[in-house]
């Protein structure tokens, strides 16, 4: 990632990419230090998407979708330190601003069935968010990233990264 997105010929000239890809670098390094301080595995895997992988020479974060294992999420809930973990997915301003990163999570659960109407409530949950996430990180924006999607932006224009922890 830091290969392509950093250091290839046509992002040298950044002002803003290394900051960007060292802050997505110490909030996994915070995932780390928050999953031992509450002796569980949640952060699964990572996908990125924005303007980070795209073109664009200066960028002003990483999106993210942090894929979370709900099941481990409920195991922790009540310990010391569960704040910190659920900090680095639900506090997306404050992670944007100390990180550089702007995380979307995805709980995830894992199911045995390819018959929407046979999942659970957690299950049909993570299939649509997946589903809807997977969706945004292929569209482009014709309109300012902090204006509502629009329909003629739905086809898929791009892809993402996913990187597996």
């Amino acid at each position: 990632m830091e290969e392509v997105f950093v250091e290839s010929a046509p992002f040298t000239g950044s002002t803003t990419r290394r900051l960007v890809f060292d802050g997505f670098i110490d909030y996994l390094y915070e995932w780390e230090r928050a999953e031992q301080q509450v002796g569980v595995r949640v952060l699964k895997r990572v996908w990125v998407g924005g303007s980070f992988t795209s073109g664009e020479v200066e960028v002003g974060d990483i999106d993210i979708s942090p894929i979370l294992d709900s099941d481990a999420l409920a195991v922790v809930r009540g310990r010391e330190g569960v704040g910190k973990v659920k900090a680095l997915f639900e506090q997306r301003d404050k992670v944007r601003s100390t990180y550089h990163v702007e995380p979307f999570a995805i709980l995830w659960k894992p199911f045995i069935t390819l018959q929407l109407r046979n999942l659970g409530a957690e299950e049909y949950e993570y299939v649509a968010t997946r589903g809807m996430m997977d969706d945004f990180w292929q569209r482009t924006r014709s309109s300012s990233v902090r204006q509502a999607m629009l329909e003629e932006d739905a086809d898929a224009a791009r892809g993402y990264l996913e990187v597996e922890l």
